[in-house]
């Protein structure tokens, strides 16, 4: 075993997107158990409008190749695979949402993964700004409704962004947003885009996607591996480095349950270097210090 003295410190944050109601029902159960055995705390990411899964499965023929990769009926649910295709589009928060509000009592964040995730994922860019607050007014309104409080985080669909969003999330008061991902030891920063400022702090995911890596073929351990070797190389780095990883809730505690409970070990081996944070927790952390 690797010996960790005199290394730098790791803040773990995990963002968990609950994009399915088959992910909410079947998923988050299985991960709360999963992070209940390991002390892990995690900060879940929902939409609050209609699971439109079925539009998203065909949107796209590019996604023909994801999809030899991953099953989509395997990840989704056949039922699933075809709301708002040839099913109705079920609510979130018409669901009662009780899955996430048991992550609540458990001491995990919960914050709004927009209203409608496939409108937002595909059709962003083509929104106005006042048809973009409509879409966060409406997660929020719901959020409120069902949570009884305001939801204090944002992640964008898919990390789809704009200056509209930027602008929008800003004046809603969010105290953060994940709508960015890149590689390596990416820090959560303010953007600045053309010459603009933004105030709204962001907390970026610079860990890949395992389901990602499974779709480039690689098997379960060497998926392992990347993670424990990149979580290895951040604390070599002795600077006080941030590890933000994301998942979906209807594809890796279900089917790569494996994989987290490795990650998940480990960082329970190394406990005095990682600092297991909530996005919340992250963004007062560097909200002080940038």
């Amino acid at each position: 075993m690797d010996s960790f003295e005199n290394h730098g410190n790791i803040v773990f944050g995990l963002r968990v997107d609950v994009d399915t109601i088959h992910g909410l029902e079947m998923g988050v159960p299985v991960l709360l158990d999963l992070l209940r055995d390991y002390s892990v705390k995690a900060s879940f990411f929902v939409p609050m409008g209609p699971d439109r899964t079925g539009r998203n499965f065909f949107h796209a023929l590019g996604r023909i190749k994801r999809h030899r990769g991953v099953n989509p009926l395997k990840k989704y649910g056949a039922k699933n695979a075809l709301y708002g295709f040839l099913l109705p589009s079920p609510k979130f928060y018409e669901s009662g949402l009780k899955e996430l509000k048991k992550a609540f009592f458990e001491g995990h964040e919960v914050a709004l993964h927009g209203y409608d995730h496939y409108k937002w994922a595909n059709y962003l860019n083509k929104m106005s700004l006042d048809e973009v607050r409509l879409e966060v007014l409406r997660g929020v309104e719901a959020y409120v409704k069902t949570f009884r409080r305001e939801p204090l985080g944002f992640a964008s669909p898919a990390f789809c962004w704009s200056k509209k969003s930027l602008t929008v999330l800003e004046e809603a008061g969010f105290k953060y947003s994940s709508d960015f991902k890149g590689k390596g030891f990416l820090k959560p920063f303010y953007p600045k885009i053309q010459g603009k400022k933004y105030r709204l702090l962001q907390i970026p995911i610079n860990q890949p996607l395992i389901e990602d890596l499974v779709v480039l073929g690689l098997s379960d351990e060497k998926i392992s591996k990347v993670f424990l070797t990149n979580l290895i190389s951040l604390l070599n780095l002795k600077n006080n480095s941030v590890f933000t990883m994301y998942i979906h809730a209807c594809y890796e505690p279900l089917h790569k349950r494996k994989i987290l409970e490795k990650i998940f070990e480990k960082i329970g081996k190394i406990e005095d270097n990682v600092h297991i944070k909530l996005f919340r927790e992250i963004a007062e952390t560097f909200q002080k210090t940038i």
